[in-house]
């Protein structure tokens, strides 16, 4: 049988509890990439200080990476057998990226990144367009289908669904059958 695995565009890590509880915390990627960069730049096995960095971010070439969103202390890449990708930060989420395109991907987003407005995005991601407006789905469930033109009793049905404005704060929708 063959099982499929549903993997997130964009995880978002954070660490509840107080500020007097956790000095620092780790977050770790491992990978087989062969190419990772930090800060739009092919990255060299060692540590980059927060000072060293514009954009807090180490990606792989294939946009699977980590994103400081918090008080980064150090990004650290190791390379092993495995290629190890490392946040440091005192406080904060850390972002981690696995969506199509590349590094380039990652850092299109410098700006909102830098200036921590990523997530205010209605369907915050690096891997596609971001609308500006949110998107509304309506649901309907009749006791007949709606993909004929007629139900169980062999009449004829027609479907009207309008958008009223708001309503104390909330969005009015009509629904009208006939």
């Amino acid at each position: 049988m063959r099982k499929s695995l549903l993997i997130p565009a964009l995880i978002l890590l954070a660490l509840n509890g107080s500020a007097g509880e956790v000095e620092n915390f780790t977050v770790e990627l491992s990978t087989e990439s062969e190419q990772v960069f930090v800060d739009g730049e092919e990255a060299v096995e060692g540590s980059y200080s927060a000072s060293d960095v514009s954009v807090p971010y180490i990606s792989t070439e294939n946009a699977l990476g980590l994103v400081s969103f918090g008080e980064l202390q150090s990004i650290n890449y190791i390379e092993e057998e495995t290629s190890v990708l490392q946040i440091t930060q005192s406080s904060g989420p850390v972002l981690v990226p696995n969506t199509r395109g590349d590094y380039e991907t990652v850092e299109r987003r410098s700006t909102e990144i830098t200036d921590r407005s990523f997530l205010d995005n209605i369907n915050p991601n690096f891997g596609f367009s971001i609308p500006e407006q949110a998107v509304v789905q309506v649901a309907y469930s009749p006791d007949y289908l709606l993909s004929s033109e007629e139900d169980s009793l062999g009449s004829r049905e027609n479907i009207e669904i309008e958008h009223k404005g708001l309503q104390d704060g909330e969005i009015n929708i009509g629904l009208e059958i006939w």
